[in-house]
Parts: C-alpha cells; structure tokens; sequence
C-alpha cells in the first residue's frame, strides 16, 4: 500500500512543506493560504533513494520528462502529443528538479523521450 503524502510551495517562505493527509503544513512564518501547487507522493523512489513527487522533473534512460500520477500509474510525460512512458521502474529513474523551480530542465530538452 502506497503511503499518501504531500508537498506545497510556500511562496512566502520559499520552500517545500511536506506532510501528510492528517498533517497540516508547519512553517513559523506560512499562512496556509499561501500555499500552491500541492503535489503527492507517488509511493516511489529514484535511483538515489530520493522520493518522488508529482511534478518532478526526472532523467530517464530515454531522455527528460515531468512526473504525474493517475491511478496507479507512474506517468513521465514530455509535452503535447506525448504519450509518456507508464509503469517505468524508478531504479532508472533521477530525480533533477521540479517543474515549478526548475522549468528550464524541460525546456532544454528536444521534445521527445
């Protein structure tokens, strides 16, 4: 069974808050309504043991893609038209940032897995 976890964007504090579904986001400074882009825990670690999270940019054999999570799917989708790569095994997959600090690591790449 997947542990069900979260992470948001303080955009007051600039950084992660992580916690989980009976858990509110602790910062000495946060006002809850400052929080965005809430992101869930996929169950999942990258090669490095490092968690991943929706919106994730992760480096795959195959190329650099973001991570998304339907169902009980890993999804690594590139752009429009993408079909993505499901069900990928994370001990090949690296974590390398995120698509709300790190945009520029999609953006870079081609367009294609």
């Amino acid at each position: 069974m997947r542990e069900i976890k979260f992470r948001a964007w303080d955009k007051v504090c600039k950084k992660w808050l992580y916690f989980n579904v009976l858990e509110r986001p602790n910062c000495d400074k946060c006002i809850i309504m400052e929080l965005e882009h809430i992101c869930q825990y996929t169950g999942l670690k990258d090669k490095n043991g490092k968690e991943i999270y929706e919106g994730d940019i992760v480096k795959t054999p195959a190329g650099v893609g973001s991570v998304y999570w339907d169902k009980c799917y890993l999804i690594i989708w590139k752009g429009e038209g993408d079909t993505g790569l499901y069900n990928t095994a994370p001990a090949y997959l690296e974590v390398i940032g995120n698509i709300y600090e790190n945009p520029e690591l999609l953006e870079a790449t081609d367009g294609r897995f």
